[in-house]
């Protein structure tokens, strides 16, 4: 008999992701066609539940698909693709990234509804052969199909569907954008946005090595886990070679990547003055959260970090964002490198690092890959990095602020308000059984806009404005709004799915 999931909270969750790509979508068809085919999709799943129970991917307990929050990344991405093709090269550019942004959605849907996965592998190969052979596949879509079945496949558990299709989307972007610059797609590619983009690239080609020499060598015995480990060094010592080689070729009097990065973190006084800030902020951050371990709810203590990336964030938006936006590439960079390093158990480093960030865990780390520190960095960055690579088409710098802090304000104001008030106080629940009550929402949209005035009132205050407080345009508040609900009534990665919410609303309609 058939099983029907529609529930109360699906339900509001859809309405919350209609409005959201009705406020963004601007009139453009694709957008429109795109937030369907998820919507669609994700129905589909949650009535037919014998799929998702059937399904051989063993996804996270008690979750449902989240599909529908899969056009959040594209249309944002849309945007800036709009004013960064070359003439005469838009088609081919919007094609490759529609494409390795549809693979993991249709990949997730075809082999959970038809469970063929074992041809998932031969998938790939075919791509990879004609991409060798032929030079004519795109590098965007075969990694898209790579990255959706290695965190399937090697991370079981670890995800639900949405969580996997997002990721593997935000994963596929730097192979897309050295895609586009290798071909020629887009113009006026500056040196920080070429060098980011290969030093993303490169970290991500060699998790694939990782995955590809753990899947070959074994990681059981401790023999396995040492010629693991030596074996991923030295691809990785490889990778960096021919990154480091490609990027020195195009740098101005081809000085070597390394260099350069030195040179632009610390070249100027204000960039040293935002490293201390920040390093004071990670100390006394760090010796606070020791303190009160074990003495509040762990649910509350999490939420430290969370203020903590308030105020790492707010003295790079406000007065270098160039420096703040590379910063969080390669603060990713590693730490992708530091899971890596855990997973392979690497020799002296390996348990410490698994000691100290198991400890910090929640139930949605109940695979392998422990992602939750990586889903809050992930979701502060993305408005940051929007901002850095549309600034110079966005029509006010208001919104090109209200975009830059929409990720410090959903995830570390809104979405620690509500957890922690809620906690609290919160004595009336959502409909459709859920653990997240009313008053919890209605304090954390409270303290986003609230914060959201406060901050634009010091953006005026560090920019000598005219105007004293400059109250942003009514796409912030519905962005919050919308953003609380979504917090509310969904049980995906509040980290990484609020941030986009509020960044599509506010980027769109508001700009």
């Amino acid at each position: 008999m058939r099983s029907c999931g529609f529930d109360k909270l699906w339900l509001i969750e859809a309405v919350a992701v209609v409005v959201t790509a009705l406020l963004s979508a601007n009139t453009r068809p694709i957008f429109y066609v795109w937030t369907l085919l998820c919507l669609a999709i994700d129905a589909y799943l949650v009535y037919n539940q014998r799929s998702m129970r059937r399904s051989r991917w063993r996804l996270r307990d008690g979750n449902k698909s989240g599909v529908m929050h899969c056009f959040l990344l594209v249309v944002a991405v849309m945007q800036i693709l709009q004013n960064a093709a070359i003439k005469g090269s838009s088609r081919s550019l919007f094609a490759t990234f529609l494409a390795s942004a549809a693979a993991p959605i249709l990949l997730g849907f075809l082999t959970t509804v038809f469970t063929f996965r074992r041809y998932v592998p031969l998938f790939i190969a075919y791509f990879a052969f004609a991409f060798v052979v032929v030079g004519d596949v795109s590098m965007a879509v075969m990694s898209s199909l790579f990255f959706f079945y290695f965190f399937l496949s090697f991370a079981p558990s670890s995800f639900t569907l949405a969580e996997c299709m997002l990721l593997t989307q935000v994963f596929t972007l730097p192979v897309f954008a050295v895609e586009a610059i290798e071909r020629g797609w887009v113009s006026n590619v500056g040196e920080q946005h070429f060098v980011v983009a290969y030093l993303c690239s490169g970290a991500l080609l060699c998790c694939a090595a990782t995955t590809a020499v753990v899947s070959v060598v074994g990681r059981e015995t401790k023999s396995e886990k040492t010629i693991g480990f030596v074996l991923s060094v030295c691809a990785w010592l490889a990778v960096i070679a021919a990154i480091t080689v490609r990027v020195s070729y195009n740098l101005e009097g081809g000085v070597d990547p390394f260099s350069w990065a030195i040179a632009f973190l610390v070249g100027k006084t204000r960039r040293q003055w935002i490293s201390g800030i920040w390093l004071t902020a990670l100390f006394v951050t760090v010796a606070v959260a020791n303190r009160v371990n074990g003495t509040v709810p762990q649910t509350i203590y999490r939420k430290i970090f969370h203020a903590l990336a308030v105020a790492l964030f707010l003295p790079g938006i406000l007065i270098d964002i160039d420096f703040l936006a590379v910063s969080l590439a390669i603060a990713s960079v590693i730490m992708l490198y530091v899971e890596m390093l855990r997973l392979l158990d690497a020799p002296l480093l390996g348990k410490v690092i698994h000691s100290y960030v198991s400890s910090n865990t929640d139930e949605k780390d109940a695979g392998p890959l422990v992602l939750t520190h990586f889903y809050l960095l992930l979701g502060t960055s993305l408005p940051v990095w929007y901002v850095w690579v549309r600034r110079d088409s966005i029509e006010t710098s208001t919104v090109a602020f209200l975009i830059s802090i929409c990720g410090i304000i959903t995830v570390g104001v809104q979405d620690a308000a509500a957890s922690t008030f809620g906690k609290l106080y919160g004595k009336h629940k959502w409909m459709g059984g859920s653990k997240k009550s009313v008053e919890g929402t209605a304090a954390g949209i409270i303290a986003a806009l609230l914060s959201t005035l406060l901050f634009m009132l010091v953006r005026d205050v560090v920019m000598h404005a005219d105007t004293l407080l400059t109250l942003p345009p009514l796409s912030a508040f519905f962005a919050f709004i919308l953003a609380g609900i979504v917090e509310a009534v969904s049980d995906q990665i509040d980290n990484l799915i609020l941030p986009l919410v509020a960044l599509n609303v506010i980027a769109i309609s508001g700009g």
